[in-house]
């Protein structure tokens, strides 16, 4: 049986095929020529990497793989419920948005002990200082924990061409505001 599903944020399809005890999937998005993406299949309790996209004909970047049931069962990925791409490496040379830069997020910088925890779980965020406040990026995927999950009523959602972000932002001892504040 073969099933065709809208890739996470609807870039692209994932076309699933039951073969036995094995998966075959093949991911397809338009090229859009901004940098080379990763497609991972998604499950209840996990991801497994699909592969990088390489170009094809036509316009189209696609990736596919043969899988065994139990590799996924293994990376909570069985059964299969969906897909996502995410942008790896940009073609563009820009670095970060304008008046941003890349940091590792270090606990001291937050005033709450759970904030503080959850930011323990971060890899790289964007960040930008004004006068007596600041403002992180966090790289966002909706099949993805969500960042600061003890902040989500203080964010809010920004796109750039890096990605989908979550911005919070802090007065200068490290509390949170609300947006708009």
């Amino acid at each position: 049986m073969e099933q065709r599903i809208a890739l996470a944020g609807g870039l692209g399809s994932l076309t699933l095929r039951e073969e036995g005890p094995r998966l075959w999937a093949r991911a397809e998005l338009p090229d859009d020529g901004r940098g080379l993406y990763k497609v991972w299949l998604t499950g209840r309790n996990g991801r497994a990497l699909l592969g990088t996209l390489v170009p094809e004909p036509g316009g189209r970047l696609a990736a596919e793989r043969t899988f065994t049931a139990d590799a996924l069962r293994r990376q909570g990925t069985w059964p299969v419920t969906g897909g996502t791409a995410e942008l790896t490496f940009s073609f563009r040379n820009d670095g970060p948005p304008a008046g941003w830069t890349w940091e590792r997020p270090h606990g001291e910088a937050f005033r709450d002990r759970c904030i503080r925890s959850a930011a323990a779980g971060l890899d790289r965020v964007l960040v930008r200082r004004e006068g007596e406040r600041w403002t992180m990026a966090c790289p966002f995927a909706f099949d993805r924990e969500f960042p600061l999950l003890p902040l989500f009523c203080f964010s809010r959602l920004k796109q750039w061409d890096e990605g989908l972000f979550c911005l919070f932002s802090f007065d200068a001892d490290g509390a949170p505001l609300m947006p708009g504040k």
